[in-house]
């Protein structure tokens, strides 16, 4: 979900009006947002709550998402994570299995990897999850007690297993690609290596 706001004299970097190049695009959001406190991106990401209560456990087993430090000093980062009552009624909790856990500090732009890991309780139903209504897992991302970033897990009660997310964004390309250029760089070395190669050696024998 992206939110953009233009004023006279402060537009936004997508505003076409602006003849800035991100407004042109295409612009990933990464690199769009964080340069433009005119933009606000949050994640809204559906995990299954109409199956077992496995499925969801599952869904966060090995996610990830990043903490970004904006500001050009060291800030305080915080991590709060908020379960609806839903889920707390029965039992749930969450930990966050990186470095600090919720509390840290971070250099100038500097980031950390963040890994939410979700701690089952009580079973409940596809039935349970639509007479909720609104059954939201949340991670609000602060810097010097300012919200910086979040994220939001949606408990979707006609999702029975945890979708397929394994798109890769430009930089995980780029990487790839990298790395694929490395194994054959490798491959070719390997190849000449294979010739014989004469070796000359003097021995004095004095």
């Amino acid at each position: 979900m992206l939110m953009s706001a233009s004023l006279p004299g402060d537009l936004a970097n997508n505003d076409p009006a602006s003849g800035l190049p991100a407004a042109a695009g295409p612009t990933p959001l990464w690199r769009l947002v964080p340069c433009d406190n005119n933009l606000g991106l949050r994640a809204v990401i559906p995990v299954p709550g109409g199956g077992h209560r496995d499925d969801l456990v599952e869904a966060f087993r090995g996610r990830r998402f990043w903490a970004n430090n904006p500001f050009a000093h060291t800030a305080k980062m915080e991590i709060r994570a908020i379960l609806p009552t839903f889920l707390t009624s029965r039992g749930w909790t969450v930990r966050l299995d990186n470095h600090g856990g919720g509390s840290f500090s971070l250099g100038p732009r500097d980031s950390r990897v963040i890994r939410p890991r979700l701690i089952s309780g009580q079973d409940f139903t596809a039935l349970e999850v639509q007479a909720a209504g609104n059954v939201a897992i949340e991670f609000v991302l602060l810097a010097d007690g300012l919200v910086v970033g979040g994220l939001t897990y949606v408990l979707e009660a006609d999702m029975r297993e945890p979708a397929d997310e394994s798109v890769r964004d430009e930089h995980e390309e780029q990487h790839h690609d990298d790395h694929h250029a490395d194994e054959e760089h490798e491959h070719e070395e390997g190849r000449r290596d294979d010739h014989p190669r004469r070796i000359r050696v003097d021995i004095d024998l004095d």
